[in-house]
């Protein structure tokens, strides 16, 4: 049965990979800040509200940081379009047996080609290439408490500043996010919400708004023998601007080395600005004791060379704090 499983995640993984999705051309720069950064997430349709409860908590629900009882770290490496790149960097301390503290920095680069019109010498108009690169970085403190038996909050701060060659296109912005966690009386169940982008105001020459959203859901796992487990994550998703969205991802894991995860984030729509819906996804991971390799892949209709890919590595060191 195992196997069977196994065999099926693998094979609705390389369907993603193969066939044309509904993913967008592109991600733009402002959208960045609604990413959920990590190829764990990313593989998962970003339906981590419930679900993480590590470093990466941080960039989903803070609350869900109340889970590290060792100090990690967080490596993250992709690519939103065919020419732009980001990463991010995340440490979380526990102190004392209730509190952890996370630090993170991620950083995008992108350049956004385009074409005009030039009237030449000749007097005929020629097709001109032009440039337009941009650079964003993130900046973000978050922490989370155990507050009762199986309840958690979370908050954070999170600081984003653009630069780019556009002049109409510098700005900054601080902003906000809050986050509860519910460790159900249900082995396995978690119930979760946030609140994200509170005071979402960017000031600068273009001077552009962010929407808040807020997320709420639920995860599940389940221990399907001695050595291998799965977990199911759905949650809704909702904007200032835009109606409600649904995300969901699952993933099962093999004698807890092998992971392989499917999900579907119909957000995509809204950041992205297309009309075709949501996009579908997979992700991989191997676990090396103390270390965690994960990689995702996001299709893009219009060929892998436009699919967004990702690698994380987060690490594990030090005893305990709260056994």
């Amino acid at each position: 049965m195992q196997i069977k499983i196994l065999l099926f995640f693998l094979l609705m993984l390389l369907l993603l990979v193969s066939l044309p999705s509904t993913a967008a051309d592109s991600y733009r720069p402002a959208a960045f800040i609604f990413e959920e950064i990590g190829a764990r997430s990313t593989g998962l349709g970003g339906a981590t509200t419930a679900l993480l409860d590590d470093v990466t908590s941080l960039y989903s629900n803070p609350a869900g940081l109340t889970g590290v009882d060792q100090y990690q770290t967080f490596f993250d490496l992709g690519n939103t379009h065919s020419r732009d790149l980001f990463g991010s960097f995340a440490l979380a301390i526990p102190f004392q047996r209730r509190t952890t503290v996370a630090i993170a920095y991620s950083g995008l680069k992108l350049d956004d080609r385009y074409s005009i019109p030039v009237l030449g010498n000749d007097n005929n108009y020629h097709t001109k290439q032009y440039i337009k690169s941009e650079m964003q970085d993130i900046a973000e403190i978050g922490f989370g408490r155990i507050i009762g038996r199986g309840l958690s909050i979370g908050a954070s701060a999170r600081y984003t500043k653009t630069a780019s060659t556009d002049p109409f296109a510098n700005y900054d912005g601080l902003f906000g996010n809050i986050g509860i966690r519910y460790n159900s009386a249900v082995k396995g169940m978690v119930f979760a919400a946030t609140v994200k982008n509170l005071g979402g105001k960017l000031k600068g020459s273009a001077d552009p708004d962010i929407p808040i959203s807020v997320s709420a859901g639920f995860s599940f796992g389940k221990l399907l023998s001695s050595i291998n487990y799965a977990n199911f994550a759905v949650e809704g998703i909702a904007t200032e601007k835009h109606d409600l969205a649904v995300r969901a991802g699952a993933e099962y894991w093999w004698a807890n080395y092998l992971g392989l995860r499917l999900g579907y984030d119909g957000l995509a729509r809204e950041k992205t600005g297309n009309s075709y819906g949501g996009t579908f996804r997979g992700g991989i991971s191997v676990n090396f004791r103390e270390m965690l390799i994960d990689l995702a892949a996001v299709p893009a209709r219009n060929g892998l060379r436009n699919s967004r890919l990702e690698a994380s590595i987060r690490m594990v060191f030090g005893e305990g704090r709260r056994r």
